[in-house]
């Protein structure tokens, strides 16, 4: 969904996953949303010629879905604030992306959270309960 929109920033867009099936009882199209809100915001942020890695792992009856990007990272100020409604860094934005994927995870059981990495760049991590821990 979002591969044009990379490739017009110069962003590699990495794709990782298990081999095998991950089957997490869900409404589809609200966790799309969801995954495409935090892949936006990480493309938005990353570097052109940067790359941004979405995986999917899975252990313990559980489904992360982790977006990483080597953009800025987050000011600490918003990291505790930044799925709250209306909390945006951005001119043109409306600060319901975040709160959009945090009420999707506490729909579906789980939670998400946002990290500055270590070596630069943002993580968001949006979790779900998996049916089998493959």
């Amino acid at each position: 969904l979002l591969a044009d929109e990379a490739a017009s920033r110069r962003v590699e867009l990495r794709p990782r996953a298990p081999a095998g099936p991950v089957i997490v009882p869900m409404d589809r199209e609200s966790v799309r949303r969801a995954l495409v809100n935090l892949a936006r915001n990480a493309l938005q942020a990353a570097p052109e010629g940067s790359a941004i890695e979405v995986a999917v792992e899975t252990a313990g009856g559980v489904a992360r879905l982790r977006v990483l990007d080597r953009g800025p990272g987050l000011d600490p100020s918003i990291l505790g604030r930044a799925f709250d409604p209306f909390v945006t860094t951005r001119a043109a934005g409306t600060g319901l992306g975040l709160a959009l994927v945090r009420r999707v995870a506490e729909e579906h059981g789980g939670w998400a959270r946002l990290v500055n990495r270590p070596d630069g760049g943002a993580e968001a991590i949006l979790e779900l309960r998996a049916e089998d821990d493959r």
